[in-house]
């Protein structure tokens, strides 16, 4: 009898280790669900607008603007922070964009502001920091969780190398950097995202060390020109959402597996 009850005790440890494994998966996989339909919408929005130089133009202008007399980052006032919250949000919804870096599998949809709501579902444009477009004394700051349980999001940034390039969309347009820097700093150290005089730069952000908030790693990144493939980083995401569901499916044909075993020994018992 003692033996019985160990053994069942240990299918059912199994079922429910198992099935912390599945419930996690689904949420990873939910999320990065989200975020692909997310850039595919952002996408097919954007090839129907007719004045996307209009639009760019706006943002260059608020760019232009937001530095006149200084080159730090700015507290918007709420005026300002109107202007900002209109500019390039073509569906409403504040997304201003997607970026991907390619060598890590990061592919993200880039919203206004670092609120919780921006960050939870993707990454964040910097307020007070220039959009991500082309231009001269631009210096644009993409933030991204990394430590969420159920979102990658910049999980993965850690492994970024200097040399290595990332892609930033905005409507109809690209921005590729070539990373040239990367440092670890306290939060409050922005220094090294201020603008440089006729560069155009971007910066991703995110909390180091891993699991951890009491610095912050930046990656800073130098347009430069280049060809970047949205095809082939769609194509990689979609790949890793059917990774996922082959995982599930695995997941869910295991604890399938334990309970039919669970059930054999029990009847046998029985018997």
């Amino acid at each position: 009898m003692y033996h019985r009850a160990i053994k069942i005790c240990a299918y059912l440890l199994l079922i429910v280790g198992v099935t912390i494994f599945l419930i996690h998966s689904v949420m990873l996989c939910h999320n990065e669900t989200k975020q692909y339909k997310a850039v595919k919408e952002y996408i097919a929005a954007a090839e129907e607008i007719d004045d996307t130089k209009n639009m760019l133009a706006e943002a260059e202008d608020f760019n232009i603007k937001l530095y006149s007399d200084s080159k730090t980052l700015k507290y918007l006032t709420k005026e300002q922070l109107g202007e900002y919250n209109s500019c390039l949000d073509i569906l409403g919804n504040g997304m201003i964009g997607y970026i991907s870096v390619p060598d890590e599998g990061i592919l993200l949809p880039i919203y206004h502001g670092t609120g919780e709501e921006s960050m939870m579902s993707g990454a964040g444009h910097l307020e007070g920091s220039s959009f991500p477009i082309s231009g001269e004394s631009v210096h644009s700051a993409i933030v991204g969780h990394r430590a969420l349980a159920a979102a990658r999001m910049f999980f993965d940034l850690g492994r970024v190398k200097t040399g290595e390039k990332f892609t930033v969309y905005v409507l109809n347009t690209s921005c590729t950097y070539q990373v040239y820097s990367i440092e670890t700093v306290k939060p409050g150290d922005v220094r090294s995202l201020f603008v440089q005089e006729g560069k155009n730069l971007c910066s991703l952000v995110t909390c180091t060390p891993y699991g951890s908030e009491s610095h912050r790693l930046l990656i800073h990144g130098e347009l430069v020109d280049a060809k970047p493939d949205i095809a082939q980083a769609l194509k990689a995401a979609n790949m890793r959402l059917w990774i996922y569901r082959a995982v599930i499916a695995a997941e869910l044909l295991i604890i399938l597996i334990i309970i039919i075993f669970a059930v054999k020994y029990i009847r046998k018992k029985e018997k």
